[in-house]
């Protein structure tokens, strides 16, 4: 097919982005050294295409960043440089107010364009051959990880929609720059604190590529990133705090494990203003010189995706936060146990709102009066006797009023 041709047809073709790189990840230079590539009659690599014969439209597999610079070319959007054209081409259109000569111009329109045509492949056999393709091209890793075939990839990009993330966080987006943080935020729920530079999370994408929006790590992670938002909200955004990935993932950690084992409630603000004022003193000269934990932060952050790295930033920040902010720890017993439900019932066989009667303890629902979230223990004194039908008021939309313990106590 020569580039007329291409020209006259281009609304047959289109790009599927769910894949592809954005339509600007090529810098001017780029573009420049394709066409002057073309009207020097040079070759250029093959485009791949993969037909709909239900739409009848040619879906670009690879080589949509070539197909648009010609496309820019041809609507004298782009110029040529010197650099590559020389200075008889230095600033030529092709039929712009500085035109290419008109047999340039048939050069340019008759060259053939090699194309592959393959015919109403499924999405994943299309991301398998996409990815086969960009092996050894200097694709930046977010354009690398949403090329990967399996469902774990639309996890990627859901999370990456997460306003947390697509609006709080200052870290670049184009050429699909939060895609890192969204893919190491999955491997973290996964593993933990484990290396996770570009190869073990392409591995991790190739051995769970199954991994969907159901699974226990996207929930867990949707959850952080919930709480990370009302700590970070999405207006203003692109907070400067966190315009690294390395920040993004220290404090995503630091959260993620504070939730397992402190009450976080209300403490949103708190945490903000930590990562501020933390971010802040790291890098200030003075406060490193006056404060290890600061210089060892500050000698940790600048790159580094190892297990010891990751620990550390994170282990850093959670000892300087609870130093600042002592907050409720969680019990360690969340559920009640038998023994406990068993003296319960003997001092109360009645529903402590209700006063409906219960035949054994089992029948009994056990409620702690001060939320576990909130720092509640599991213990006697915080535990109220219910039936379903309360237990089921207090954690449902309706309004319920507790009663005191003095008002327990008059109806006694």
């Amino acid at each position: 097919m020569t580039i007329q041709q291409f020209i006259n047809d281009r609304n047959k073709y289109k790009v599927d982005f769910t894949y592809q790189r954005p339509d600007n990840a090529w810098s001017k230079e780029d573009k420049q050294c394709l066409i002057d590539t073309i009207l020097k009659g040079e070759p250029i690599p093959i485009f791949f295409m993969n037909y709909n014969s239900e739409e009848k439209i040619f879906y670009i597999v690879d080589g949509q960043q070539r197909l648009s610079c010609i496309s820019q070319f041809y609507e004298n959007v782009l110029k040529l440089s010197e650099k590559f054209s020389g200075k008889s081409r230095d600033g030529k259109t092709f039929n712009g107010n500085n035109p290419l000569e008109d047999d340039d111009k048939n050069d340019f329109l008759n060259y053939y364009l090699n194309f592959h045509v393959m015919e109403d492949y499924d999405d994943e056999r299309v991301r398998l051959i996409f990815s086969r393709l960009q092996r050894g091209k200097p694709l930046a890793l977010g354009e690398r990880l949403n090329a990967e075939p399996g469902t774990i990839v639309g996890c990627m990009r859901e999370l990456a929609k997460h306003s947390f993330l697509s609006e709080s966080i200052g870290v670049a987006k184009n050429r699909y720059g939060i895609y890192p943080d969204s893919a190491r935020i999955l491997f973290y729920e996964k593993f933990g604190a484990k290396q996770c530079g570009s190869q073990e999370l392409y591995n991790f994408f190739d051995n769970f590529k199954n991994l969907d929006i159901k699974s226990r790590e996207f929930k867990n992670a949707t959850t952080i990133l919930n709480f990370l938002e009302k700590c970070f909200p999405s207006k203003p955004g692109n907070y400067k705090h966190l315009e690294k990935h390395a920040w993004v993932l220290a404090v995503y950690t630091m959260v993620r494990e504070l939730k397992l084992s402190y009450s976080l409630v209300d403490q949103e603000d708190q945490i903000r203003k930590f990562i501020i004022d933390f971010h802040s003193k790291i890098y200030n000269e003075d406060f490193r010189k006056s404060k290890p934990n600061y210089q060892r932060f500050y000698d940790n952050i600048r790159g580094g995706w190892s297990e010891k790295i990751i620990a550390l930033r994170r282990d850093i920040l959670i000892k300087e936060f609870l130093a600042k902010f002592p907050i409720a720890e969680l019990d360690d017993k969340r559920q009640i146990a038998d023994e406990d439900k068993i003296a319960i019932f003997a001092t109360k066989k009645t529903c402590e709102l209700c006063n409906c009667d219960f035949k054994d303890y089992k029948d009994a629902e056990y409620h702690h009066k001060e939320r576990y979230a909130d720092g509640g223990r599991s213990k006697i004194e915080n535990i109220m006797i219910l039936c379903t039908k309360c237990h089921d008021r207090i954690h449902g939309n309706s309004e319920l009023e507790i009663p005191t313990e003095e008002e327990i106590s008059e109806e006694d």
